[in-house]
């Protein structure tokens, strides 16, 4: 896979990831009764996680994570907030910071 391709594919499953457990969240939600406690927690719990990776960002990796993982923006949405060399320099950044977040949060849960 080229590296535009790679990265299309990332985006899309963290999308992917983050849509399956918002989902899950607000179906436990709607219904807990249906659901156990313990199914619920995990849910939010990975929601939690995830909210706090995309707070650990900086500011400009954080609109990046927030506009293509979760609001799930594609095309050139980033033209009327920066260049396109700006974006991606940061894009790949915010996504190895990211990524390396949720691998921080997860060890720490861990121990």
């Amino acid at each position: 896979m080229k590296g535009f391709e790679k990265d299309r594919y990332e985006i899309r499953l963290l999308r992917n990831a983050y849509a399956s457990h918002n989902r899950r969240v607000s179906e436990a939600i709607d219904s807990i009764r249906f659901y156990s406690q313990d199914k619920y927690e995990m849910s939010l719990t990975t929601v939690k996680r995830i909210q706090f990776a995309v707070e650990m960002l900086e500011e400009d990796e954080r609109f990046i994570i927030e506009n293509e993982v979760i609001l799930g923006k594609e095309g050139k949405w980033y033209r009327t907030f920066c260049s396109p060399s700006k974006y991606y320099r940061c894009r790949r950044k915010a996504y190895r910071d990211f990524l390396r977040c949720l691998e921080a949060i997860q060890e720490v849960e861990l121990r």
